[in-house]
């Protein structure tokens, strides 16, 4: 993904402890690549919450890279393209960006993005940005 084309949201960038993600504004169903060659380990609608209510994760996916870190990207507009068990390679297209999900405090209305967050071996969220 480009990020001087997808440019983080004013509101979604990186704060420790407090949202440990960053929001890539996009165009509703702009294609969203794996961040790195791994295997997809969850694919589908966040399931704490009912199928179409406003709030959690909505659709995702997540990728479990050999280094033991796992990127999620949150917001889908739809089921993914990938399936739990999927090998997929860096760019390999895994979704499209949307708003499912809580995207926004109410009354904000959902706006699209992506909410991409990365976890080391630990499962500590990391700053990825700062690691390109």
């Amino acid at each position: 993904m480009d990020l001087s084309v997808y440019p983080v949201s004013p509101s979604g960038g990186y704060i420790p402890d407090v949202h440990e993600a960053y929001d890539l504004m996009t165009p509703e169903g702009t294609i969203l690549g794996a961040m790195r060659k791994g295997v997809v380990t969850y694919a589908g609608w966040d399931e704490r919450f009912p199928l179409r209510v406003r709030n959690g994760r909505g659709y995702y996916v997540d990728v479990l890279h050999a280094d033991g870190w796992l990127s999620r990207q949150i917001h889908m507009m739809s089921m993914p393209l990938v399936n739990v068990g999927d090998r997929v390679w860096a760019g390999d297209a895994i979704g499209f960006s949307g708003s499912t999900g809580l995207t926004g405090p109410p009354p904000k209305p959902p706006a699209p993005h992506v909410h991409v967050v990365v976890f080391d071996e630990t499962g500590k969220a990391v700053d990825w940005m700062a690691l390109l």
